[in-house]
């Protein structure tokens, strides 16, 4: 269904819509968006906890991110717990049967057109610190 709308304001990463003909507003992602359930050998989910701005309050979630322009899904999920984390396969040639991606569907389809692709990884290790962004404030893993 193509229905027109305009923007009502555009910032950095999110843009809010504004339905024409309607006061229908919502908030547009340009990016598309990666969580990650993870599951070390040990059995352990994988968790952070990590401030979040529009709650100004620590959140545990699951590890997620944003895809970079070029960059499949897949990629940015591993590239976004590592980062979160520290935690990845061991082998590269695991990998591919380690991950598989579970689900894909809006967190908020009242607020928000974003889609958010979750992927399972099994048998994590812990290969290196974790080294977020600078604008993450995450406590812990």
């Amino acid at each position: 269904i193509l229905v027109d709308e305009e923007t009502v304001y555009q910032g950095k990463w999110l843009h809010l819509q504004r339905r024409k003909g309607s006061d229908w507003e919502y908030v547009h992602r340009e990016q598309d968006v990666v969580s990650i359930v993870g599951m070390t050998k040990q059995q352990q989910v994988v968790l952070v906890e990590q401030i979040r701005q529009p709650l100004q309050a620590a959140v545990i979630e699951f590890p997620a991110g944003l895809v970079d322009e070029g960059e499949s899904p897949i990629e940015a999920a591993r590239r976004e717990l590592l980062e979160e984390t520290g935690f990845g396969s061991a082998k590269e040639d695991e990998q591919e049967s380690k991950w598989t991606q579970v689900h894909n569907g809006p967190p908020s389809p009242g607020l928000s057109d974003e889609t958010i692709r979750f992927f399972a990884a099994l048998d994590l290790e812990q290969l290196q610190a974790p080294s977020p962004d600078v604008d993450e404030h995450i406590l812990g893993v």
